[in-house]
């Protein structure tokens, strides 16, 4: 922000003497006069809305002018500015957002007002300004069907309601009636102007308590489960969470039948599913289409990559012959998270994927993929000796060097091998040496 409102002050000074007196050196400026920029102390502010005074900018040793900074400061720290032409002396309008942040507390901000003439020479004031969050008086609950439940304060910006609940997680977000405020999910925590679904749960069902905290973004109930459960619908069918490697989950509305990626979960026969992937956040979509999920390390808009230790994630892109929960509607060499596949971080630098054939991975005499350190291209794993180096244990899926035929990288299969549909393997990358020395094995159940 400050280098653009230098680019634009040098260019406005640059203006200005061209068009002065053409003889002079502008190679060496030197700042002279008195920029005086004065101002009324505006009313007071609540965070999210607007503050506008009028800044009156003049040089009392007739210097032109040149450009007027506005700047709102938070314990010093610049949170919005806005940069104004000054061709004359006079009056300006300036207006600057509050922003409604996170954690702030309610105090004095200072508008900073700086006023720069045609030789450089600035001129500075300050103003307080005192900004407080604003108390909501129509905040409402809005469950996953679109209820609306009215909710009180407590004068302290913690906000409640009941609802009647009959299972222990459930949906919802948080928005005034006017719709002006809304705090829902933006896919890794609250976010202001967000009216997606946050998570919910509750040890007991029948009435329970619903809470917000519109300071620090705070909200429940959030309370243990020893199976914690995750909601799912066609609408909503995509959620992001902390998942813990251990920890029991259950699934709620899909159907128990559908294909649950063994490498992520395990089925524990009561309609529970243990998590198999390190600690970590994982997005998960359910394709309602094909009956099952399809799940990456990261959120949505951030899906995780590979870091040069070896930790973090890798994805197969290639030939539509594989995809999850199945590959039938592949597409080949398709670069998003919908397409590429995110192995399984089962270990600090191990990733796993299985392949049953005829569902997950189509049968024949050949196959051809590749592995990448993200869902799109950049980061490639080659045969041949790399940053990024990957060999094969496995006398079925082979790893390319550029030779026979084979892309430098890409898995083919070995010779005489046909995958025949129902054979399940377990593919595995190990990173512990490095990434230049990355080992491909293959377990065939």
């Amino acid at each position: 922000m400050r280098k653009n409102i230098l680019y634009i002050a040098i260019a406005a000074v640059a203006t200005t003497f061209l068009a002065a007196c053409s003889d002079d050196d502008y190679n060496y400026i030197n700042p002279s006069g008195n920029p005086v920029v004065t101002a009324e102390q505006p009313a007071d502010a609540l965070m999210g809305d607007e503050v506008t005074l009028t800044a009156n900018c003049k040089d009392t040793d007739g210097k032109a002018l040149s450009t007027l900074t506005a700047e709102l400061c938070f314990s010093g720290e610049v949170v919005d500015a806005t940069t104004i032409r000054t061709a004359n002396a006079g009056d300006y309008d300036v207006t600057l957002n509050v922003p409604f942040l996170k954690h702030v507390p309610n105090g004095t901000a200072t508008i900073r007002l700086t006023l720069q003439n045609a030789t450089t020479k600035t001129g500075v004031t300050e103003i307080p300004l005192k900004v407080e969050r604003p108390h909501f008086s129509d905040l409402q609950f809005i469950d996953a069907d679109g209820k609306a439940y009215d909710m009180t304060e407590d004068g302290n910006y913690n906000y409640t309601t009941t609802i009647n609940i009959e299972k222990n997680a459930f949906k919802g977000y948080f928005k005034t009636k006017d719709e002006k405020w809304t705090f829902g999910s933006n896919g890794a925590e609250v976010a202001l102007g967000q009216d997606t679904n946050l998570d919910f749960q509750s040890a007991k069902q029948g009435e329970v308590t619903v809470s917000f905290n519109s300071c620090n973004f705070s909200y429940g109930p959030q309370e243990e489960l020893s199976v914690i459960p995750i909601i799912f619908s066609e609408s909503d069918n995509v959620v992001t969470r902390d998942l813990v490697k251990g920890q029991s989950y259950s699934f709620d509305g899909v159907s128990s039948d559908w294909y649950y990626d063994p490498d992520f979960f395990t089925d524990n026969g009561d309609g529970s599913y243990t998590f198999n992937a390190i600690d970590g956040t994982y997005t998960m979509k359910a394709v309602y289409s094909q009956n099952g999920f399809r799940i990456h390390a990261g959120t949505a808009d951030a899906p995780a990559t590979l870091n040069a230790d070896g930790t973090g994630a890798i994805w197969i892109i290639g030939d539509a012959v594989y995809g999850k929960p199945t590959f039938a509607d592949a597409q080949g060499w398709w670069t998003d998270t919908d397409h590429a596949l995110c192995m399984a971080p089962v270990g600090e630098k191990t990733y796993q994927v299985t392949f049953t054939v005829g569902k997950q991975l189509k049968g024949g005499t050949s196959t051809n993929f590749k592995f990448f350190g993200q869902a799109g291209w950049g980061t490639e794993f080659k045969g041949t000796a790399a940053d990024y180096h990957l060999s094969s244990t496995s006398d079925v899926f082979l790893v390319g060097d550029g030779t026979g035929g084979h892309d430098d990288g890409n898995i083919y299969l070995g010779e005489g091998v046909e995958l025949m549909n129902g054979e399940t393997y377990v593919l595995t990358i190990d990173l512990s040496a490095g990434t230049n020395n990355a080992v491909l094995s293959v377990e065939k159940k």
